[in-house]
């Protein structure tokens, strides 16, 4: 199948991206793409129309598939090089989002915010160009100057301008809209050609409260997740691992019906316009909470080291991706004089980071079985040094990447290196023509027979050690009992100190010799694992089950189930006889749903998990929550997160202690005297500007 037509079934909705991934890494079509990749090194000549459609549809059909949740088959790199050498042949910038859904369409009434940036790579002449086909900063330079000499007849040093650089986070695009009532639009960059939009409300509507009240104002953002909560995801959600935090938000974006992946979206606000502006604003919001440096443009040192410093930016405690800086030109004049074209702001340039790449040698594959029991491929290979770092292992996720690789001891492998040291199959690697290396049909842990026609392959035997140890880990975890990680939970395990499991750690203080004895344990340590654990015996229900590592099904999960059945209800209903009772109340729970209805009863069909629930009950004191919330006065916070301890001293108050902060709020908490955020803001429009500060906990009885 041709690229082209790929193109035309993937835009009418005849083919899926990931069947149209499929398709553009056919033999022939891969064929096409290496060629196009190399072809500054083949041939001088242009090319032809024939190529140039062929060319035209693979980007767009790259660009699609960067936009979806199967993500690129080629680098960034690669990428940029195909795209660039459309530039050069007079075609456009693709700036647009293939439309590949058939949810709601609308048009942007700010179109100058959902355009894109021209893009270098290199700072100074200094730097060698490995790819031909990436610019300069001074040859951008020299394309806005001559723009705006033709338009002033003026000449320009931009130089000695002064430029603001922000971090280019790696994310989604997307546009809010306000109206004049302070009704609220998300829109995705979208089809710029055409000035046609996905409507996104029902994914990012949790934000509007944020953002309602600048009336009359577009905001441009970038949709971010964060590392920590790609990582959770990845967890929780087992049907697809996501390689990197954008394919989470592409992923949650293209979604019919907003997901629990929507609830650890982050939005950016990078720029900002009213009706009446001529060109957008940055954002004050992205100046105040995320690094900048002004600076003039020729300090090219400063901003390369800007860059360098901010490739994941911290906030909060979470890791932001970043893959640039974008640097603005703050002159009024020349912003307004240069403007935009074809969709693409002209005062603006992106600074794009290179991932370094590095080539070695296939050692071995280990196999590994994680606390959920999926068996998780990694990549032992020769020691390679990659921005400072020695590599030597590599995770290759799950069965389905580990087949598409196909690799044998002795293959030449590249690895890339941004963030996380990521493995691929280029047309540089020779392969060793060794057999090659089998997926186990055994768990590496147990010896149980694996599935192995699945992407994620996994062991379901419970007693499998990493599964054992992974729910007591997970009991801990969610409870914040500290001391007590994978390594000493396994001592205590093998030891026979743990043989029931979670309940076994109740046992414990009744084994405080034996744990002493333990080689690295010693009276101290002991006595301080023993007052965590004890610390935890008196729970909510939500805690209690919540904490049992039913898969898929978070502690928040169990905190909106538990405020609409009461506990005793749900013990009377776990009996395998009055699931199905179960089962009609928990669907009638919003947020909750069919899936998540069914995961929940289907850990309960097995007799030995609810045996496990009731032999736990005996060990705890756990308290019913049903509609305790509802009485209780709202508290928010803002640049700070209760922890559970004052969470529960809060509730002992007659307070709820809630991150999100509405109209029911009565206060709103602050880490010191002179913190801004978006609540603060907030906060001084919903009730005049009261704003409680440092409060002590005895003030709020």
């Amino acid at each position: 199948m041709s690229p082209e037509t790929i193109l035309d079934m993937i835009t009418f909705n005849q083919l899926s991206m990931k069947d149209a991934k499929v398709k553009l890494m056919e033999s022939s079509n891969k064929k096409l793409l290496n060629y196009f990749i190399n072809r500054d090194k083949i041939t001088k000549e242009p090319m032809k129309e024939s190529e140039l459609s062929q060319l035209n549809s693979i980007v767009n059909i790259l660009q699609a598939l960067y936009n979806s949740e199967h993500d690129s088959p080629i680098s960034d790199t690669e990428y940029e090089t195909l795209q660039e050498m459309l530039i050069d042949s007079g075609i456009p910038r693709l700036v647009s989002d293939n439309q590949i859904n058939d949810m709601k369409k609308q048009e942007h009434s700010y179109q100058q915010l959902r355009g894109s940036l021209n893009k270098i790579h290199y700072l100074t002449k200094g730097e060698i160009a490995t790819n031909p086909s990436r610019k300069y900063l001074d040859d951008w330079i020299k394309s806005a100057e001559a723009k705006y000499q033709k338009a002033t007849g003026k000449s320009i040093n931009l130089n000695d301008e002064t430029v603001i650089c922000q971090c280019k986070f790696d994310g989604a695009s997307a546009v809010l809209e306000i109206d004049s009532t302070g009704k609220c639009v998300w829109l995705t960059r979208g089809d710029t050609n055409n000035n046609l939009a996905t409507d996104v409300t029902h994914i990012l509507r949790q934000f509007n409260d944020l953002y309602s009240h600048q009336t009359n104002h577009g905001i441009k953002f970038e949709i971010m997740c964060t590392e920590e909560d790609k990582d959770k995801i990845n967890e929780l959600y087992r049907e697809k691992n996501y390689r990197n935090s954008r394919q989470v938000v592409t992923a949650t974006l293209n979604s019919k019906e907003a997901d629990f992946k929507a609830n650890y979206l982050y939005p950016v606000p990078l720029r900002v316009m009213s009706k009446e502006d001529n060109v957008e604003h940055i954002h004050p919001d992205l100046m105040r909470d995320f690094p900048n440096l002004t600076c003039r443009l020729s300090d090219r040192e400063k901003i390369k080291e800007f860059g360098q410093q901010n490739k994941v930016v911290k906030r909060n405690g979470l890791s932001f991706r970043t893959d640039g800086v974008v640097i603005t030109l703050t002159n009024p004049e020349v912003q307004r004089i240069l403007a935009r074209e074809n969709n693409i702001s002209m005062f603006d340039v992106a600074f794009k980071f290179t991932e370094e790449v590095a080539y070695s040698r296939v050692r071995s594959i280990e196999f590994e079985t994680s606390q959920f029991g999926f068996i998780v491929p990694v990549l032992v290979i020769d020691n390679v040094i990659l921005k400072g770092n020695t590599i030597q292992r590599c995770s290759l996720s799950n069965k389905e990447r580990f087949d598409e690789l196909g690799l044998c001891r002795d293959d030449m492998i590249e690895i890339r290196y941004d963030i996380i040291p990521y493995a691929t199959i280029t047309e540089k690697c020779k392969r060793s023509g060794k057999s090659r290396i089998e997926f186990p049909s055994y768990c590496p842990s147990c010896g149980s027979l694996l599935d192995l026609d699945v992407v994620q392959v996994q062991c379901h035997n419970k007693d499998c050690l990493p599964i054992v140890i992974g729910r007591m880990l997970n009991w801990c975890e969610n409870l914040r009992i500290h001391d007590l990680g994978y390594q000493t939970l396994e001592t205590l395990y093998r030891d026979g100190l743990l043989k029931n499991g979670i309940r076994s750690l109740y046992k414990l203080k009744n084994k405080q010799l034996d744990m002493e004895d333990l080689p690295g344990f010693g009276r101290l340590k002991t006595r301080k694992i023993l007052r965590e654990i004890e610390s935890k015996r008196r729970l909510k229900d939500f805690e209690f089950i919540g904490s049992l590592g039913i898969e898929g099904l978070s502690l928040k999960t169990f905190e909106t189930i538990f405020q609409e059945i009461p506990y005793m209800t749900f013990l009377e209903l776990m009996p395998s006889r009055s699931l199905s009772s179960l089962y009609d109340l928990l669907v009638g729970i919003k947020s909750i749903g069919e899936k998540k209805a069914e995961l929940l009863v289907d850990y309960l069909r097995d007799g030995a998990n609810r045996k496990e629930i009731d032999k736990l009950r005996n060990e705890l004191s756990v308290e019913q929550t049903f509609g305790q919330k509802l009485g209780l006065k709202q508290m928010a916070f803002t640049g700070i997160r209760p922890d559970k301890q004052l969470q529960l001293e809060l509730e002992s108050h007659g307070w709820s202690s809630d991150y999100n902060l509405t109209k029911k709020s009565m206060y709103l908490v602050v880490p010191e005297d002179g913190h801004e955020s978006n609540k603060n803001k907030k906060t001084r429009r919903l009730f005049g500007g009261f704003c409680a500060s440092n409060v002590s906990p005895g003030t709020w009885a």
